[in-house]
């Protein structure tokens, strides 16, 4: 991989050498491996015999690591240097298969073969490039990412939303697919029509949000592809000849083919992401693909549009309606294109998902709510002065019932109201945000009595009045609280912050 991308002469992105971004590989509470970074973090040890990193130092840490979940491929700042941070291949094998079992479980269909287990080499590849790109952007235009508190108030079910992103796909599937010349000028006349339809009921806040991460995730998505294009100019490298799956550099039209594919898929709505259909994960995650299929457009319309792309106000879009002739604007496109995917049964696929996703939401907060195992834990901080729920979530889990309710899912979540009133789990717990009523909950799945709750706190009662520096470590749950009252219930634990 640094063969092509760290190298002054990057041909997949021209101006991006990545022979400086340090790289951490994990396996979570296992051991991780960092490799070229500057200043290591305590723990990290020299690792004398490296494996053919030349000129790069490579640190070794065995134990806790950075990340304690799974699958965790991003770049973060390790000791103030943006580093880039790839999962061990049994962590990403361990979601895949966590992904089917919750697929059985929840009774919905999931393909189960042998790819989805094992893992390919160009992939590996395509993820290194993606996650190296996200360093290289984040010294250039770290404020052109998008903002993830807008996905608070994304229309994740909207019927014409999700219509129009179908549509937008179509436009750039056959677009990519054609060789006719004049195939790329009637795709993108097409995808503006859809786009400019779409986003007609759309805020401006969400609008951003889909142009910001179309610019990180959809940009570093088309590295992938042009990773692709390039890496057959490129002589063998005899240590990949064993990895499963390879087949060589010679030919990779087919992992190209299958992006265009799985760009389709997931504009349309027919991939499920995170076995959640009604959450965030599937609107977040087609704007990787969006950015990548308008990118790889344009580089059939303008091939310098890469040389404006790190400016504030340019966006995907806003390339595409450069490149665009005014002589190919098109009055008739978005009918032609309509008329090409059966728009009727679009918008009947598309407004059973709004129904079938209204009930599944308020199924959601019922078990939250009305659950009948565990315990119901409340924290209301409307009597807190200054407060506000602060979240450290995943865009991936989200599902905003209403704009009252929002509902966390996914990953342990980390909360904090304000200095000094905060709590931590320690595994994965649904939480439901009360906006209207100041109010965050969330079901642990043990019982905690008023014995259990007294013993844990080391007291011999529970007062009336607030209990100052409240500290509550539970099999599931780590709470600070600098002033609370507790109310213990059956099945009910409330801390009413002070």
């Amino acid at each position: 991989m640094w063969q092509v991308i760290g190298t002054d002469d990057n041909p997949v992105w021209p101006g991006w050498n990545a022979a400086d971004t340090p790289l951490l590989f994990y396996l979570p509470n296992v051991q991780e491996v960092l490799i070229n970074h500057r200043r290591p973090p305590p723990g990290f040890v020299a690792f004398n015999d490296s494996p053919g990193f030349d000129g790069c130092d490579v640190f070794v840490r065995d134990g806790a690591t950075t990340f304690s979940i799974d699958g965790q491929n991003t770049s973060i700042r390790i000791q103030g240097i943006s580093t880039l941070v790839v999962a061990d291949t049994l962590s990403n094998r361990r979601l895949n298969v966590e992904s089917l079992l919750e697929a059985a479980r929840s009774g919905r269909s999931a393909e189960s073969s042998y790819e989805g287990l094992s893992t390919s080499p160009y992939d590996q590849m395509a993820m290194i490039a993606h996650e190296a790109f996200h360093v290289h952007q984040d010294h250039h235009a770290p404020q052109k990412r998008g903002n993830e508190l807008a996905l608070l108030k994304y229309p994740v079910l909207s019927v014409e939303n999700n219509v129009g992103f179908a549509l937008e796909a179509e436009a750039l599937f056959r677009g990519l697919l054609s060789e006719d010349e004049s195939a790329p000028t009637r795709a993108a006349a097409q995808w503006l029509a859809a786009r400019r339809d779409r986003r007609r009921t759309l805020s401006e806040e969400s609008i951003a949000y889909e142009d910001g991460t179309e610019f990180n995730e959809g940009l570093a998505k088309y590295v992938e592809f042009r990773l692709l294009q390039e890496l057959g100019n490129y002589s063998e490298v005899d240590g990949l000849k064993w990895a499963q799956g390879y087949h060589g550099l010679e030919d990779l039209s087919a992992e190209r083919l299958r992006l265009v594919q799985s760009m389709r898929r997931f504009m349309r709505g027919d991939a499920v992401v995170n076995n959640d259909p009604y959450g965030t994960a599937p609107a977040r995650m087609r704007l990787y693909w969006s950015g990548m299929g308008a990118a790889v457009l344009l580089d059939r319309l303008n091939p310098t549009w890469r040389e404006r792309m790190f400016e504030d106000k340019t966006t995907l879009t806003s390339l595409m309606e450069e490149a665009l002739p005014a002589s190919a604007e098109d009055p008739t496109a978005l009918e032609v294109l309509r008329a090409a995917c059966d728009y009727p049964a679009l918008v009947t696929a598309k407004s059973a998902l709004l129904e079938s996703g209204r009930r599944a939401n308020e199924q959601a907060v019922r078990e939250v709510l009305e659950g009948t195992d565990g315990t119901l834990l409340v924290f209301d901080h409307h009597r807190l002065e200054n407060s506000a729920l602060g979240l450290s979530f995943t865009p991936f889990g989200i599902r905003a019932i209403d704009e009252r309710r929002t509902l966390f899912t996914q990953v342990p979540l980390r909360g904090s109201f304000r200095s000094g009133y905060e709590f931590e789990q320690k595994r994965a717990l649904p939480l439901l945000q009360l906006h209207d009523e100041q109010r965050a909950v969330f079901r642990v799945p043990q019982t905690i009595d008023e014995e259990s709750l007294l013993q844990a706190l080391n007291r011999s009662d529970l007062p009336e009045d607030p209990i100052e520096n409240l500290h509550l470590d539970l099999a599931d749950v780590t709470i600070r609280l600098r002033r609370a009252r507790i109310d213990c219930h059956p099945g009910r634990l409330t801390f009413d912050l002070y």
